[in-house]
């Protein structure tokens, strides 16, 4: 048995927990509703069939209309399926799909990090391509929704790096150290580089004019860790829209964890309606997924 299918068989014989939240399974009129999925690698057939389903079934359950995907765990250039995609063959109907891995390394199929969003259904009307991590190490993704004279939003997907340091030579940490040695002649840590480096993006997406709903796995808490108190700053603006809407009963995201680590983060801009986060049972990975709801007209 793999590391990550034993992580797998963990995760599912933990003592799971309700949903919290107002959404409903049915989506209403007027409104996108996106989900947000840390996935914890999935390259294994067992592993990959199994999140797979489970991703699948919420999407159609809850009538999702995009996701963003944490830690998908491919290396893309290596894996036999060049395409996210045609993991997902259960899914009907038009989609599209940017996933962002470590392209500065091509080792082994598996590479810890990466991320991914999908895009589904009539959502693809308003759909552009967007851009992804500037360093090419896979720490965010983006597209935008558009109509012909309204507002641009631009969805991001984002891992966190974890702050605490890493021996394993293939964890994220390690990628991002190499990156560091290689191309950088700064004394700066992984986690240091991605907080400033994904403020200054997110501060030129918003210069540009653009509506921003990110995504992440933020490895901190989503209200009082260091990243997290930097993306309310001015020209940032970000706001966590599941703490805002259900407050002290949102749960510890992390199946062995305590706190709140994975957030939706919103501009002012976008009107949200509802929020839920999923229960374990329900959730590809080991952390809680959520399913969120804002209106199209604060979007398009």
């Amino acid at each position: 048995m793999s590391i990550l299918e034993s992580k797998l068989n963990e995760t599912s014989a933990a003592k799971d927990y309700p949903a919290h939240g107002s959404a409903e399974e049915k989506r209403p009129d007027g409104v996108f509703r996106g989900m947000s999925v840390q996935l914890n690698g999935m390259v294994t057939s067992k592993v990959m069939n199994r999140k797979a389903s489970l991703l699948t079934a919420a999407i159609k359950k809850y009538e999702v209309q995009f996701v963003g995907l944490g830690e998908v765990g491919v290396n893309w250039k290596k894996a036999n399926r060049k395409r996210l995609l045609s993991l997902l063959p259960e899914l009907t109907g038009e989609a599209r799909a940017m996933t962002a891995n470590n392209t500065t390394e091509n080792v082994a199929v598996h590479q810890q990090g990466g991320v991914a969003t999908l895009a589904l259904g009539e959502i693809i009307n308003y759909y552009k391509k967007g851009s992804k991590d500037f360093r090419h190490l896979g720490r965010w993704t983006s597209f935008t929704l558009q109509s012909i004279q309204g507002h641009r939003t631009r969805i991001v997907q984002a891992y966190g790096v974890r702050a605490n340091r890493s021996n394993i030579l293939g964890s994220v940490y390690q990628q991002h150290v190499r990156y560091i040695q290689q191309h950088l002649n700064e004394n700066v840590s992984p986690r240091q580089l991605f907080e400033s480096d994904l403020l200054w993006q997110l501060s030129v997406w918003r210069a540009l004019g653009d509506r921003i709903i990110l995504i992440m796995d933020i490895n901190c808490h989503v209200l009082t860790g260091k990243l997290s108190r930097a993306l309310t700053a001015e020209g940032v603006d970000l706001k966590e829209i599941t703490k805002e809407h259900i407050g002290s009963l949102c749960p510890n995201t992390h199946s062995s964890g305590s706190e709140q680590i994975d957030g939706v983060w919103a501009t002012p801009d976008i009107t949200v309606t509802a929020v839920k986060w999923l229960p374990y049972s329900e959730s590809p990975g080991d952390h809680r997924s959520c399913i969120f709801d804002f209106t199209t007209l604060s979007a398009i």
